[in-house]
């Protein structure tokens, strides 16, 4: 299985790390590795992760929760390839929507 992360997600993996990095030195470089693990992990098991409701027929589109945050990496099983297409504030009312 193999992992891919759109340039859309990685804008949002910068801007959630450097609002970290204001707060807590070091924050930055602890986010990109709490994404990175969840990256491993959604290699080795795409399917883990609950599906999301209220999508278009015929896609998976589900959320990896990113440990020890409030955020959820969004990603879609396509055969043997998972796209993550955004990282979004867990409590937030889904804006990644607009990106499916």
């Amino acid at each position: 299985m193999s992992v891919s992360v759109t340039p859309a997600a990685w804008a949002d993996v910068r801007d959630i790390a450097a609002e970290w990095e204001v707060s807590n030195p070091g924050g930055a470089r602890e986010f990109f590795d709490r994404v990175e693990a969840t990256l491993t992990i959604l290699e080795q098991f795409p399917r883990l992760y609950g599906r999301v409701r209220r999508v278009p027929r015929g896609r998976e589109i589900r959320c990896a929760p990113i440990r020890r945050s409030m955020y959820l990496a969004v990603y879609e099983v396509t055969g043997d390839d998972a796209r993550v297409f955004s990282v979004a504030h867990a409590r937030r009312h889904e804006p990644w929507r607009s990106r499916l």
